[in-house]
């Protein structure tokens, strides 16, 4: 049992059961969609230029591989962005149903033919779809096996339904609020399902055919007939973001959205012209609406209320700033300014957005990029403290990302003599962070973690010396298995000191012979390996 706290004040609890392990809130009643929703029209806002995640949709309907004609049903559409990638990239003959204002801003602006209102138990739709698709609305049913049944008597014989829900799995202390309030929407979520949970509703619904996996803080089902499988292909993605971008007004909320989508897209698969130009399409956009380009905008006074954030700024800004960064920290240009402007618009966001009961998952994970690459810049120019801003990530539920910054800081600290700051880090992370494994090669960055944590251990003056030489003699043997299977640059770099590092351990524990010895038998070894070059002279 969990007690969530709504946007009211109310406090619900919510329960698992015991036997399907779906969780639910306890007498919850089911909302008005048709109400204007918590931030009104600036809500709408935030989903057509950040909220709503329209790239796994698109890869999903794809996927399924069906022709042009395919007659496809949307249930719960909102402003219907589903709706218009499977009519304009597809080419599918498209019906949505939603009784909200979302729908009707959609349909008004994309022309969609949108329903306005609920599915119903007795909905005349027999046998009349090929795919059915229910984005993100099994989790407001009250009753969610009535709905899927009805679901799967609006499919044709061969027909597909494609569905996404919350994933009950996430409501766990780990997962971070930006995932975990959205996940549980108190006031509005009323069952959340788990994996199991959801496939055996779906087999009670009378699908026979079920596939349910989780991605994220996801669940995605498809049942009927099966796909072959996905290959996880975004070129339908793309393809509708270009479309799109250039069928609404640039400087609207959904031109900016589009823009910005396809901006990271473009700087996420690594395509730097294009993504130049879709930077250079989104700023003049931005600066069209706002009057100031895309790093134009200051930090905020105070908290912004999610009307005065719209107005103000794009909500799309910190992801669009953290791709912007990454890129110049590949180009080994500064970045600094741009990592920091990243983080304080995804805090922003998440402020106004938590106001009105809401979060974004995707901002809280800019947020964390942003700060992780930021804490890493702090290590490689020397800064203190780095131990102290890795602990406050993780105090915020970074942890993932922790380690990342944990994995690249101890590297430069232990480069940098600062051994007691670089223990700090090992003691923060898993003691079996940075093993070997006795068959296999070794990934050059794992290679140098072991390493530096070896050596580390060795200066330390109650370093744990014998592990750091078990640590050695077993990256010796990586590197040269990594070697002669083809990765000659970690091995080539690494064998040397890794061997120095050892015989100087040996050394250090009176057994000068031992020491002698394990120079004489590198030598020996790496004489007979043809390219690996010999010992520098020291």
């Amino acid at each position: 049992m969990l007690e969530v706290a709504t946007p009211d004040g109310q406090s619900l609890r919510l329960l698992a059961c015991d036997a399907c392990c779906a969780h639910f809130f306890e007498n919850l009643a089911v909302g008005n969609y048709a109400d204007n929703p918590p931030g009104g029209g600036a809500a709408l806002a935030f989903y057509l230029q950040q909220g709503a995640n329209m790239g796994g949709m698109a890869v999903r309907l794809a996927a399924l591989g069906r022709p042009a004609g395919t007659r496809y049903l949307e249930i719960g559409c909102g402003f219907g962005l589903g709706l218009d990638i499977a009519r304009r990239t597809l080419g599918w003959e498209v019906t949505g149903l939603d009784p909200s204002p979302f729908a009707a801003a959609g349909r008004d602006l994309l022309a969609l033919p949108i329903a306005p209102r609920y599915l119903l138990p007795d909905d005349p739709l027999t046998e009349s779809f090929d795919v059915v698709h229910a984005s993100e609305v099994l989790e407001h049913v009250a009753d969610p096996l009535a709905m899927l049944k009805t679901l799967h008597r609006a499919l044709r014989a061969d027909g597909t339904l494609v569905l996404t829900t919350p994933a009950a799995e996430l409501i766990t202390p780990e997962t971070g609020e930006g995932l975990l309030i959205p996940l549980l929407s108190p006031g509005w979520h009323m069952v959340i399902q788990t994996a199991a949970s959801l496939e055996m509703l779906l087999r009670r619904a009378g699908f026979t055919k079920v596939r349910v996996a989780r991605e994220g803080a996801q669940l995605i089902a498809v049942a009927g007939t099966l796909p072959p499988g996905s290959d996880g292909d975004r070129a339908p993605y793309l393809a509708w973001l270009e479309a799109a971008s250039v069928a609404v007004p640039p400087s609207s909320d959904l031109g900016l959205g589009l823009r910005a989508r396809l901006y990271r897209e473009r700087s996420a698969a690594g395509d730097m012209a294009a993504a130049a130009a879709a930077w250079d399409e989104l700023d003049a956009a931005v600066a069209a609406r706002f009057g100031r380009g895309i790093e134009g905008f200051e930090a905020a006074p105070g908290t912004l209320t999610l009307e005065a954030l719209v107005a103000r700024e794009p909500v799309c800004l910190a992801g669009v700033l953290l791709h912007r960064g990454l890129e110049a920290l590949q180009r080994a240009e500064p970045a600094e300014h741009l990592l920091a402007a990243a983080a304080a618009a995804a805090g922003r966001l998440r402020a106004a957005l938590r106001a009105v009961g809401s979060d974004d998952g995707d901002a809280e994970e800019v947020a964390f990029v942003a700060t992780r690459e930021l804490i890493v810049l702090a290590a490689s120019r020397g800064e203190d403290g780095i131990v102290g801003r890795i602990e406050a990530m993780i105090a915020t539920g970074g942890l993932r990302h922790a380690e990342v910054a944990c994995r690249a800081c101890f590297v430069t600290l232990v480069n940098r003599g600062a051994l007691d700051e670089a223990r700090r880090i090992d003691a923060l992370m898993p003691p079996d962070w940075c093993t070997i494994s006795d068959t296999g090669p070794i990934q050059h960055a794992d290679a140098s973690l072991v390493y530096c944590r070896a050596v580390m251990e060795l200066q330390l003056a109650d370093g744990r010396r014998r592990d750091a030489l078990e640590w050695l003699r077993a990256l010796r043997a990586a590197l040269l298995r990594g070697f002669a299977a083809g990765d000659t640059a970690a091995a080539t770099i690494l064998y040397w000191p890794a061997t120095e590092a050892a015989a100087l351990g040996l050394r250090m524990a009176g057994e000068k012979g031992a020491a002698a010895a394990l120079i004489r038998e590198a030598e020996l070894r790496i004489a007979q390996l043809p390219g690996f070059p010999s010992r520098p002279m020291t």
